[in-house]
């Protein structure tokens, strides 16, 4: 199979070669690790274009603004303050933090039909092979940044217009900034991303979820669904409430924090559900683990979640404090765990209870 035919697959439910793999790197790891990195990459290149015999690395890498230390204005009119390289800041400078400013408040411009256009053929040349993305956006963390954190939960809270049309703004701009990509056959999908969960829960209750942020979802990724595309969602946290409904939104990959939720737990009722690319242990095991413990856990990862009928992406972030041993020794147990024969030896299953609930869900 072709990498873009497996994820295809994965994201479908249908059987796979061997599980897909994805590579995370942010800056920090690579400032920290350089050439070491861009070594495992070309040896272990993985489904969506990264790595493979040819990768160069990043030459002179230099930090972009919003990982260096300091502070600094984006495009958008956000101010953010890093407080040590390779670290994202946090947003400290809100535009539209006062009502009076949505009236002459400009969003940065979203791409033309024409950019698009551009865009589409020049990723989709440079990987014929590969799992391409084009679009995507994050409603609920794009409105923390431009409102402010406080200002923003108190008005959902109090049901307050302002919040609405704040909403609607990020929706709709983001949605211009996707639907043009889905023309183009050569894209599979769209990438969408917001940190819902605390390490125990979700940060509103799951009804007021539903009410005001599940509908907003289902706009935006409404051209993934019409034109049969994959819709990938990041979320970090305790997301355990609303996950079907991020299923019934249009999902069809969503990368969850798993590990805190338990991969054994998460199987147990959802897998089956929809396909997962995977969130390896970042808070414990990939920084301070041992190579072995990252090999175990992989495999328990896949022992608990993978199967031969798709659904899984194997994936680990590679941030600042991850050693290069453990690097190496999670993309290792990718290969090691992920082929047809290992999955082939698992323990036989009873139906998934996962996919039982899949049948009950209203699905776009």
């Amino acid at each position: 199979m072709t990498s873009k035919e497996r994820v295809k697959a994965v994201a479908a439910f249908q059987p796979v070669d061997r599980l897909a793999t994805h590579w995370s790197i942010l800056p920090g790891g690579i400032a920290r690790h350089g050439d070491k990195l861009a070594e495992i990459l070309r040896e272990f290149p993985d489904d969506f274009g990264s790595g493979g015999p040819g990768f160069q690395g990043w030459g002179d890498y230099q930090m972009p603004p919003d990982y260096k230390t300091g502070t600094w204005t984006d495009g958008w009119g956000i101010t953010w303050e890093m407080a040590q390289d390779g670290v994202v800041g946090i947003p400290v400078g809100h535009p539209l933090a006062e009502d009076a400013a949505f009236d002459t408040y400009q969003f940065p411009p979203a791409p033309s039909l024409e950019d698009v256009r551009k865009g589409a053929e020049n990723l989709c040349a440079a990987n014929p092979q590969h799992f391409v993305f084009g679009g995507g956006g994050n409603v609920f963390e794009r409105m923390q940044f431009l409102r402010g954190y406080e200002k923003m939960m108190m008005e959902i809270a109090l049901d307050d217009s302002m919040v609405y049309r704040l909403r609607d703004m990020v929706t709709e701009y983001f949605m211009a900034c996707t639907d043009p990509w889905m023309e183009y056959e050569c894209i599979d999908g769209a990438g969408f991303a917001d940190d819902w969960g605390t390490q125990r829960g979700l940060i509103i209750h799951p009804d007021k979820w539903r009410q005001f942020f599940k509908p907003a979802y289902m706009r935006l990724m409404a051209s993934c669904v019409k034109a049969r595309k994959v819709a990938m969602f990041h979320t970090d946290g305790f997301t355990w409430d609303v996950v079907p409904d991020f299923v019934e939104a249009g999902v069809t990959i969503l990368n969850p924090q798993h590990t805190i939720m338990g991969h054994a737990r998460w199987a147990a009722k959802y897998r089956g559900l929809v396909a997962i690319r995977t969130d390896l242990d970042r808070q414990h095991i990939l920084p301070h683990g041992t190579p072995a413990e990252m090999r175990a856990h992989v495999k328990d990862v896949i022992d608990n979640l993978g199967t031969l009928e798709g659904g899984l992406i194997m994936h680990g972030e590679v941030a600042g404090d991850v050693p290069i041993e453990n690097i190496r020794a999670m993309a290792e147990a990718f290969a090691e765990f992920g082929t047809r024969d290992y999955l082939n030896g698992l323990p036989a299953r009873e139906e998934s209870p996962g996919w039982a609930l899949r049948q009950t869900l209203t699905i776009p």
